[in-house]
């Protein structure tokens, strides 16, 4: 991708991304489209290759946070990772096997851990 431009939205369909690139451009805001030619020949590669990509300049993202927001798209703040889940990936990094493995994995790794821990004690208890 060119230098200074960031995708701000993904589309399923290509009429999709018109109302909003429209609303952008009418505001001064220089955006551009990327698959939605090949998503109006081919609807059904939209899920495939991750549908129609609205992107903008760099130097426009403050201007377009409102519009965006007018338009149900969450922001790059909303995009950040939780505070929990930013320690829990500090504290698992450093167990030997599970710090290894994605972030997701740790997660269902440890709930698994936790419920068959759970499991044994009832066991034991009855």
């Amino acid at each position: 991708m060119k230098d200074g431009w960031v995708k701000i939205a993904s589309f399923e369909f290509p009429h999709e991304v018109i109302v909003l690139r429209s609303k952008l451009e009418s505001e001064g805001i220089t955006c551009f489209t990327q698959d939605e030619l090949t998503v109006q020949v081919h609807n059904f590669y939209s899920n495939a290759i991750g549908g129609v990509k609205l992107f903008i300049n760099q130097t426009d993202l403050v201007r377009a946070e409102p519009i965006l927001e007018s338009f149900g798209i969450q922001t790059a703040k909303e995009n950040e990772p939780s505070p929990f889940m930013v320690r829990f990936n500090q504290l698992t990094q450093k167990i030997p096997f599970f710090g290894k493995l994605q972030l997701v994995y740790r997660l269902i790794g440890l709930f698994f851990l936790f419920a068959l821990c759970f499991a044994l004690i009832i066991a034991f208890l009855s």
